[in-house]
């Protein structure tokens, strides 16, 4: 165990709960991103903004995991 505190582990279960609806949301957002992209192969353009957009999407799905797994610690 990791010696947390119930208050500490309610408040790691609500942080999973959090993270896990807002990584829900990123997914369904990707999925968009990438089929937008495959509409829009030929527009350099658009699909430069559609890359920048997907990148900070999975740059944010990255922080998401890492605050999962620490809070997934807790409840260890």
């Amino acid at each position: 165990g990791s010696g947390a505190t119930e208050a500490e582990k309610r408040q790691a279960r609500k942080d999973l709960s959090r993270v896990e609806r807002r990584l829900g949301k990123l997914a369904e957002q990707e999925a968009a991103l990438h089929e937008q992209m495959a509409q829009v192969a030929d527009d350099y353009g658009r699909l430069g903004e559609l890359n920048t957009q997907l990148q900070a999407v999975l740059t944010e799905k990255e922080e998401l995991e890492l605050e999962w797994l620490e809070a997934s610690e807790v409840l260890e």
